[in-house]
């Protein structure tokens, strides 16, 4: 918009222009309205446009606007509004399944939600959950982390690009739906298999427990020796089917939670990673786990409602639906 204080802007002759517009009945300083060039798509480039797409997904738009003839722009609105697409980038999961795994994880999923139907909270009351992770030394933040609030002026931050340590510890978790039963740093040197797990079976054994559910998605530690031991103890195991970190309340949650919080920090020695590991432990109260399995149950029913495909997210409506 134009006002007279701009006009003094520019030279005699713009000014000259404006006084005779005004002159023959102008009276507005604001421009003019003016009208595009209409936006008509041919329906034959539209088709054109969706038949390339139906043959390699992975075409940019510079390379369907070359084939056809058209504007990057105009490669864009066609499919963007006329067909209703958006690009996306394939997600990483850990193992393309079979059909048969997505039906072994559909039933497994479809089984615990009967239990929790029958018996409701009290059948998670009886659940204790297991795992084993690597943390390192140093795990330098994610994007996310070091991303910072700057006005205009202020330039943007900078960092080095750094490795996570190559020392790293092995930890194991146990937990219920009302915090964490024991952790603990596994040895140098040892082993962790069926024996090593069996062994903790007997230290939460004193815990008024009968469900054990193994949250890792390998079921290699899980041998009839093990089993042995956990029917000895009174325990019974749930089914947990392989490559399924997405229904392991660690792996989905518990995992990613202690993780993010010892990242962009150095740890000296395994005390100092042992104590932050703790501390963070810790802090997580009751109310944290009692929605960690809340998403857990969240997650067994999307499970179902994808034939047995992978869990990505969960709407916290569903979260709220089962708490």
């Amino acid at each position: 918009m134009k006002t007279f204080e701009n006009l003094k802007e520019f030279g005699p002759a713009v000014v000259y222009k404006w006084h005779k517009r005004f002159e023959n009945g102008r009276k507005s300083i604001e421009d003019d309205r003016r009208e595009g060039m209409p936006s008509i798509v041919v329906p034959s480039v539209q088709e054109k446009v969706r038949g390339i797409i139906r043959e390699d997904r992975r075409k940019t738009l510079r390379q369907i606007a070359s084939e056809l003839d058209i504007s990057p722009s105009t490669a864009h609105g066609i499919l963007t509004k006329e067909l209703g697409m958006s690009k996306f980038s394939a997600g990483w999961v850990p193992k393309l399944l079979t059909d048969k795994e997505k039906q072994t994880r559909a039933r497994s999923s479809a089984a615990f939600l009967e239990r929790y139907a029958a018996g409701g909270d009290e059948f998670l009351d009886r659940i204790v959950t297991t795992d084993e992770i690597w943390l390192h030394h140093y795990n330098p933040e994610t994007k996310a982390q070091s991303s910072v609030w700057k006005t205009p002026r202020t330039p943007p931050p900078k960092k080095a690009r750094v490795q996570r340590s190559c020392g790293k510890e092995m930890f194991i978790f146990f937990l219920d739906r009302y915090g964490m039963i024991l952790q603990h740093r596994v040895k140098d040197g040892r082993t962790v298999n069926a024996d090593y797990y069996a062994t903790g079976s007997r230290q939460c054994s004193e815990e008024e427990t009968a469900g054990f559910g193994p949250g890792s998605g390998n079921p290699a530690p899980w041998t009839n020796s093990t089993q042995l031991e956990i029917a000895l103890l009174g325990f019974e195991l749930l089914e947990h089917p392989p490559y399924s970190p997405d229904l392991a309340p660690m792996d989905f949650r518990t995992f990613p939670e202690i993780k993010n919080s010892l990242r962009g920090q150095r740890f000296q020695d395994v005390t100092d990673l042992t104590l932050a590991t703790r501390r963070k432990v810790s802090q997580l109260d009751t109310d944290w786990y009692r929605e960690t399995f809340t998403k857990w149950i969240a997650r067994h029913r999307k499970c179902v409602a994808l034939h047995g495909d992978y869990v990505e997210k969960v709407r916290r409506s569903l979260d709220l639906d089962y708490a």
